[in-house]
């Protein structure tokens, strides 16, 4: 019926479905239609093709899961008043959140060549120091260290906790990875 009624008005003789994705109470179909009748040649090769196919739409749904993550965790970070940095071990910046982007239009930290800076040469060697340290021993480095750092005539010091961010998941190879927050 379906045949006769639906695909015959389109002048399609062919039709191939695979069922690529099974979850819940939902399930994904791919299909190919043809002006012709499909040959064994043909079926061979999509039946070759489905598990590709079937991939393709799991890897789909985890890219768009983790972009989800990423847009909540983002957004979460931006609701926090506190200013927090990810840092990677030469203390060039992977993400500000908006509370901390206000130490830079203060000018209490500044960036030079995208990395975090304090308002003196001295300050800025501390600083890098204790964010290399997080850095270089990542996972069994659980220690936190705080570095205390002047800022304008009248204002009290700008005190900013420094923490190991460890990574368990691995990240491709060329892929910037905080080290520090």
């Amino acid at each position: 019926e379906f045949f006769n009624v639906f695909l015959m008005p389109q002048q399609m003789e062919g039709l191939f479905n695979a069922v690529v994705l099974l979850e819940e109470e939902r399930q994904s179909v791919v299909t190919v239609q043809g002006h012709r009748q499909f040959e064994a040649s043909d079926v061979e090769l999509y039946r070759l093709l489905t598990p590709h196919l079937q991939r393709a739409v799991q890897i789909n749904i985890k890219l768009a899961k983790a972009e989800l993550n990423h847009i909540a965790s983002v957004e979460t970070l931006n609701h926090l008043e506190e200013g927090v940095l990810f840092v990677d071990s030469n203390a060039k910046i992977m993400f500000a959140n908006k509370a901390a982007e206000k130490f830079f239009a203060d000018r209490d930290l500044r960036l030079n060549e995208g990395r975090l800076h304090a308002s003196s040469a001295a300050e800025t060697a501390i600083l890098h120091a204790v964010i290399a340290k997080c850095a270089e021993t990542g996972i069994q480095h659980r220690r936190s260290d705080f570095v205390s750092l002047r800022r304008k005539a009248g204002r009290s010091p700008l005190s900013l906790l420094i923490a190991p961010l460890p990574m368990e998941i691995p990240v491709w190879p060329t892929a910037p990875r905080p080290m520090a927050v």
